[in-house]
């Protein structure tokens, strides 16, 4: 249950931070929507990133068979690939593209430590571990 309330948590809060980083873009810059689309396809590969590690980080808890645990290992490492490589396209295509790329992929991480760093200082209380 309590991985259902922090996927609940994580989801309200990156489509409230997703959702101002595009208000922000199509009101500040010029070249809007390179930082959007960018912005987007970060969000996805953060999202597969976050599942992933997810099912690699409950494979180990629950020790299940080494197969399958080095089928996810795999999938977990192709997916760090996979990101290197799409940064690198995102930088051949645009510079805006490229930004808005990073911005996506480091939503999840930011999101989980800023909650960190509050339920560490006691302003919220999300029984966050």
């Amino acid at each position: 249950m309590k991985g259902k309330i922090l996927q609940g948590f994580l989801k309200i809060r990156l489509i409230i931070v997703y959702m101002i980083l595009i208000i922000i873009s199509i009101i500040l810059f010029n070249n809007r929507w390179d930082i959007v689309i960018g912005l987007t396809c970060g969000t996805l590969v953060s999202v597969m990133k976050y599942i992933e590690i997810s099912r690699f980080i409950s494979k180990i808890l629950k020790r299940e068979r080494k197969r399958l645990y080095s089928e996810v290992f795999a999938k977990f490492m192709s997916l760090q690939v996979i990101t290197a490589l799409l940064m690198a396209a995102a930088i051949k295509i645009d510079l805006q593209f490229f930004w808005g790329f990073v911005s996506g992929v480091l939503l999840i991480p930011v999101i989980i430590t800023i909650n960190g760093i509050t339920e560490a200082l006691g302003i919220s209380h999300n029984n966050f571990q």
